[in-house]
């Protein structure tokens, strides 16, 4: 599965590419270098890598502070 969204296709009909946060575990989204745009990860898109144990999301870190 982690595979399958390093890229998504942006509306602009180029490839965006995945931006994670390593720290965190998580995928904040896809960015597009052709036209700038970002698309948001969303529910478990966000999880970077499950096997690495440790699988937050956005939501829970807000709920934690």
């Amino acid at each position: 599965m982690q595979e399958e969204l390093e890229y998504c296709d942006c509306h602009c009909g180029k490839q965006a590419e995945q931006v994670i946060n390593a720290e965190e575990n998580l995928r904040l989204g896809w960015w597009c270098p052709a036209c700038n745009a970002f698309h948001r990860a969303i529910g478990r898109e966000r999880v970077w890598i499950a096997s690495r144990g440790v699988v937050r999301s956005l939501l829970d870190n807000d709920r934690a502070n």
